[in-house]
């Protein structure tokens, strides 16, 4: 079934165990790893094309689409929270982090939650400067060239995840893990666009991400056992 949940690896407490394994000290102690949160690909939406035909063909079609396109946009708003949620608390446990979106003023709130997040946490500017300098936006994508860790977290259509992958995957590290934070669509359907299978994964958080300290790793046949490893590390 479609949305039937993959087999789970294991599941982890972000910024508990996990830290610790990957030599990240609690309140923000740098930690040397580099991670990329993806939020929106700077690319139309999959079907853009068919949609706009479709709205030609009569008022019911247009109602209908336009009840799509309003999800979509639900859907947008959605994971652009949970992606800038997820980026700040990595920036927070020590990771430096990019937040990559199309366009700067989608990127604003997350880092504005961010401060709050870290203002909260840490306490006195002296810890909070350094996780906030850790946290930068990232609209031309740049960040996952250095990244240990691309983290997907775009909204659910398999296609535009895909097509997101093989653009990623060209610029990204041999070593690096490529994870996607899809809670429906199956990682076996969506490890058919990545290059190297072994690499990549389900890391998928709970939202809210600072409030509920749980990811679950999801894995698939062909995810390689020391990265399903590093995964829980982190």
């Amino acid at each position: 079934q479609r949305f039937q949940r993959p087999v789970l690896a294991g599941l982890a407490m972000h910024g508990d165990e996990g830290a610790a394994d990957m030599g990240i000290a609690d309140g923000g102690e740098p930690a040397g790893g580099r991670a990329v949160v993806i939020v929106d690909p700077a690319t139309d939406d999959a079907g853009g094309e068919q949609i706009g035909h479709a709205r030609q063909d009569g008022g019911a079609a247009h109602a209908r689409l336009a009840r799509l396109d309003g999800h979509r946009r639900q859907q947008r708003i959605d994971h652009r929270v949970m992606g800038g949620d997820i980026a700040a608390w990595a920036a927070l446990r020590g990771f430096n982090v990019t937040l990559q979106d199309r366009e700067q003023k989608y990127i604003d709130p997350a880092l504005t939650r961010a401060r709050e997040l870290f203002e909260k946490r840490l306490k006195s500017e002296d810890r909070i400067k350094p996780a906030l300098a850790r946290l930068n936006s990232d609209v031309e994508g740049k960040g996952v060239a250095a990244a240990d860790l691309v983290i997907e977290a775009i909204y659910e259509n398999a296609e535009a995840k895909e097509a997101l992958y093989r653009k990623a995957e060209a610029d990204m590290k041999a070593e690096a893990l490529l994870a996607t934070n899809t809670s429906s669509i199956p990682l076996d359907e969506l490890r058919v666009a990545v290059a190297r299978p072994a690499r990549f994964l389900g890391l998928h958080y709970f939202n809210p991400v600072a409030l509920m300290p749980l990811v679950e790793i999801v894995r698939h046949d062909q995810l390689d056992a020391a990265n399903e490893k590093r995964a829980l590390a982190f």
